[in-house]
């Protein structure tokens, strides 16, 4: 319970493990108010939308860091989460190639968090799936670009790597 004036305010609910609920809330002179939030169970999966990367290539486009920055506080919302950075590809080209690719895409989101956000690394694992887990048909142009992706795989707690 909360005595507020009146005015708008935005109101931000988190609880490990779930998703994070925010609401605007106006608030008249001596207005009582009652809200509910429906949390919901974070997946065991979740695709990072905008992550983008030049044609073969593992550096992170500019257009991409608005993204990065919303998995960044995705991260610090849900400090108690360990993640797994996948990296996915289309199937063009060898296997190798593409898997070989789909982990420096991984490393390169793994150090972003890191580097730029402060992220503990101790929480973060890449991997390069390549194109084993493709989520659309790889035939055309359009399922090609849902298959290269970066997903956070999500855990329970992180716990330290050895050696660290």
């Amino acid at each position: 319970e909360l005595e507020l004036e009146a005015g708008t305010y935005n109101v931000s609910v988190t609880s490990p493990g779930y998703v994070a609920q925010v609401e605007t809330i106006a608030l008249g002179e001596r207005e009582a108010s009652a809200h509910n939030f429906d949390m919901s169970v974070l997946p065991k999966k979740m695709t990072l939308k905008g992550v983008f990367f030049d044609s073969g290539k593992a550096t992170i486009k500019r257009e991409s860091f608005a993204a990065l920055e919303e998995a960044a506080e995705f991260l610090f919302n849900n400090e108690d989460l360990a993640v797994v950075i996948e990296g996915h590809t289309d199937s063009r080209g060898t296997l190798a190639t593409n898997l070989a690719l789909s982990q420096r895409r991984a490393d390169s989101v793994m150090k972003y968090l890191v580097v730029n956000h402060g992220i503990d690394p101790k929480r973060l694992t890449a991997k390069g799936v390549g194109p084993k887990q493709p989520i659309a048909g790889n035939d055309t142009a359009e399922g090609r670009a849902l298959n290269r992706r970066i997903e956070f795989q999500l855990a329970g707690p992180a716990v330290s790597k050895p050696g660290s």
